[in-house]
């Protein structure tokens, strides 16, 4: 049901153990139930020094809610989280990857793996700068509609794409960044 992935010993001279990482697979949502919600709350209540996450759902049902019904256990939004995976089959939904962030303020990294198309790469990453202000680290499953077509201007020059279809040169948010694309749009803010 879950795994985990780190134990780190921060006291030699003690015995308590602290989990820092925890990695959630597709198994455990086909039946999200209030064992699983119970257990899941009880776990995070332990683990205040949680700093990584990762959750696979890989389509077993609807992609968006299995996630945020895992990070609705949290008492609050996670100040400790820092590093999140997640890997859903499902395509993008804007509104709730608000909601994701929301759960994770403190995020400095995320990876994301979905199915999805250059427009919903531009929303990804535009959600992010706005509702992620910590974030140093994006890394993004490469666009279907991309890795089809090898000749696109994405593909020759991903670093000024961006700065063209992105908030990443706006004003406003203007972030200083670097990015390669090859399987994966890499984004260093």
């Amino acid at each position: 049901m879950y795994t985990v992935r780190d134990l780190h010993d921060d006291d030699d001279d003690d015995d308590d153990y602290k989990l820092n990482c925890l990695a959630l697979g597709a198994n455990c949502y086909t039946n999200f139930n209030r064992r699983l919600e119970s257990f899941l709350k009880q776990l995070f209540s332990r683990t205040p020094n949680l700093k990584s996450i990762g959750i696979c759902t890989r389509g077993s049902g609807d992609d968006y809610d299995d996630i945020l019904n895992v990070l609705n256990c949290l008492e609050k939004p996670s100040i400790s989280i820092r590093h999140c995976y997640i890997n859903v089959k499902a395509c993008y939904d804007g509104s709730r990857m608000e909601n994701i962030l929301f759960h994770l303020p403190m995020l400095t990294s995320l990876e994301i793996d979905m199915l999805y198309d250059r427009e919903h790469l531009i929303d990804i990453v535009n959600t992010c700068l706005i509702h992620a202000k910590h974030l140093l680290y994006l890394s993004l499953a490469r666009p279907r509609d991309i890795a089809l077509s090898r000749d696109s201007d994405m593909e020759n020059n991903i670093q000024l794409w961006l700065k063209e279809n992105t908030y990443l040169s706006d004003p406003i948010v203007r972030r200083e960044f670097r990015a390669i694309g090859d399987f994966h749009v890499i984004i260093w803010l």
